[in-house]
């Protein structure tokens, strides 16, 4: 499996490749994550989207090789709803992710598909808090609550 990193201060995406698709991308401080020199095509239009997002514009990420369709069907749908309708500085519950993906009991499902979202910050999993609104379960970067946070308060602050 190859790894590229792309960095924009103060995030980075580690982008694992399983021979042409991305296997998953690890959202990390860019800190803690030094850039891979002269990245590919596809990575290269992950950073400039990446680029973008930090400087509070519409990320515009590029259509990336995912495999989608080895997702359970619920993840899948879950993801894919996410993408749809929750848009840049918002934030809705796994009750409410739940609802939209035509599963209205199925907020411990939609929690679990964000914990385990293969493709952070382009399938926006930080945008979804638990029920009260707090900041619960995050799967990026190793469960780095304050990246949530920043996240969120990025995207408010650039709405």
């Amino acid at each position: 499996m190859q790894v590229e990193t792309v960095a924009a201060k103060p995030l980075a995406l580690e982008i694992h490749w399983n021979g042409d698709l991305v296997d998953r991308l690890e959202l990390k401080w860019a800190d803690s994550a030094p850039p891979t020199p002269n990245p590919g095509p596809t990575a290269g239009k992950l950073l400039e989207a990446l680029q973008r997002y930090v400087a509070g514009q519409r990320p515009e990420w590029p259509d990336l090789p995912l495999d989608l369709d080895a997702l359970p069907p619920f993840r899948r749908r879950a993801l894919c709803t996410l993408f749809e309708k929750v848009g840049f500085g918002d934030v809705v519950t796994y009750a409410q992710l739940a609802e939209m993906a035509g599963s209205p009991k199925g907020f411990r499902a939609a929690g679990q598909a964000m914990r385990h979202n293969p493709w952070p910050l382009v399938y926006p999993c930080h945008r979804v808090n638990g029920s009260s609104g707090s900041l619960t379960g995050f799967g990026g970067a190793d469960g780095d609550l304050s990246l949530k946070q920043w996240l969120q308060t990025h995207e408010r602050k650039h709405r």
